[in-house]
């Protein structure tokens, strides 16, 4: 017989914590503590049994059981268990049946597993878990290793589901310990602009691109095709430029830069007072800003075009509001909007209060107006940036040309200075 853990008591917690990766690494039964897994999840009958097995790659993985200890589908409902059932198979279980019990994931629920991000003697989470722990605040406890932890919340995802030590599962099977991280709420939150702030975070949005963008990915690990660029400048400055559509704000850009595979040690060694790492930031965020400018003209004329370019959603509201404010060069009233386009006032009210809150339109004491600054509405990472990679080549050679022809200019007009002083 299998020695039951204790329900509730935290001390008893923080021991098996901290007993879990020695569990594991001797094969012997893993803990679970049932006071600390959320109400919610114990009252859904998905739950299954799992062993500890090898996949044909070799790696360890967890294999859902049935209650006779069969491995089984967790996908299918004839497998399920009621919480109580699948506990006390557990517990009556042989020592060496090394397992445990784990869930088979509703649609809105989301668990973030953060790998090798904790130390399994002392409980410590590496700096960027912590933050992630902090952000969500939502139920969190210590995966089956020991050695990172699951972040259970609800939403709805919409990015890539595994990057950089992160992975996103959804509507998966996933083994629960019960071990909840200190500090953390014991029920399981809606965090969806968490969510959606992950989506868009440095590291995720890079990522997605390079999983969904042969190019770019040839591009992040250093490669150069000659019959696309004529040069591996030409192809530096090309990723460069697409680092900047991508994450906009240029430290963010140095940080992915140096973190990618076309990052040379010599180009931070300066040559005539300039690095040739800044001279790439400088040319790359100059022509950026200047697209940049060009394209929001072109947004303000379509600012249609522009929702679905930045992949967000176009109702046929949200198109006959946006289709009026076009014309209009001064702020317009909801009132006048609604006698203009034959919408209701509080359909009209409700559409401008949701294109606000994602940037396409500014709200003043005069009344509603496309934004006359640049946009701050983040383009999805499903994207790309809206240059084939010719024109980046031919931008580019222009611009270097004018940076060159202005440079001769200013060199010559100091020239004429110093004669003249003279």
């Amino acid at each position: 017989m299998r020695r039951e853990t204790p329900a509730g008591n935290r001390g008893s917690a923080k021991e098996l914590i901290e007993n879990d990766a020695k569990s594991v690494a001797r094969g012997s039964a893993l803990p679970i503590v049932t006071g600390d897994i959320p109400r919610e999840l114990q009252n859904l009958p998905r739950w299954t049994g799992y062993q500890f097995g090898l996949r044909e790659n070799g790696r360890l993985a967890k294999i859902p059981t049935t209650e006779s200890g069969f491995p089984c589908d967790s996908t299918s409902s004839a497998n399920w268990l009621p919480f109580d059932r699948a506990y006390a198979n557990w517990t009556t279980a042989p020592r060496e049946s090394n397992g445990g019990i784990g869930i088979q994931l509703p649609n809105d629920h989301i668990v973030i597993d953060c790998d090798d991000t904790r130390d399994p003697v002392t409980g410590e989470l590496k700096q960027w878990a912590h933050e992630l722990v902090k952000m969500f605040d939502s139920y969190t406890e210590v995966s089956v290793s020991g050695c990172g932890i699951h972040i259970w919340v609800r939403g709805d995802w919409k990015g890539i589901d595994e990057w950089s030590g992160i992975e996103v599962k959804r509507g998966s099977f996933v083994a629960v310990t019960g071990l909840r991280l200190p500090d953390v709420p014991r029920t399981i939150e809606r965090r969806q602009k968490e969510l959606d702030a992950l989506e868009r975070s440095e590291r995720h949005m890079v990522s997605a691109r390079f999983v969904r963008d042969r190019r770019f990915r040839q591009l992040y690990k250093g490669s150069v095709t000659p019959s696309r660029y004529r040069s591996r400048e030409h192809a530096d400055d090309a990723f460069v430029l697409s680092l900047f559509w991508l994450l906009r704000e240029r430290e963010a850009v140095e940080r992915a830069l140096r973190r990618s595979g076309r990052y040379r040690t010599r180009w931070d060694r300066p040559v005539e007072g300039q690095t040739y790492f800044d001279l790439l930031l400088d040319t790359a965020q100059a022509l950026y800003l200047e697209a940049s400018r060009e394209q929001h003209l072109a947004d303000l004329r379509d600012p249609v075009r522009w929702l679905q370019r930045a992949g967000k959603r176009v109702t046929k509201t949200r198109r006959i509001v946006l289709e009026a404010m076009t014309g209009c060069d001064a702020p317009i009233w909801p009132a006048v909007l609604a006698h203009m386009t034959g919408l209701t006032a509080d359909a009209v009210k409700a559409c401008l209060a949701g294109l606000r809150d994602i940037g396409v339109v500014d709200q003043s004491s005069e009344g509603w107006q496309l934004p006359l600054r640049p946009p701050t509405l983040i383009a999805s990472s499903r994207h790309s940036y809206p240059h084939s990679d010719n024109s980046v080549v031919i931008a580019l050679e222009r611009h270097r040309q004018r940076r060159d022809v202005e440079a001769e200019a200013q060199h010559a007009e100091s020239q004429i200075i110093e004669r003249m002083s003279e």
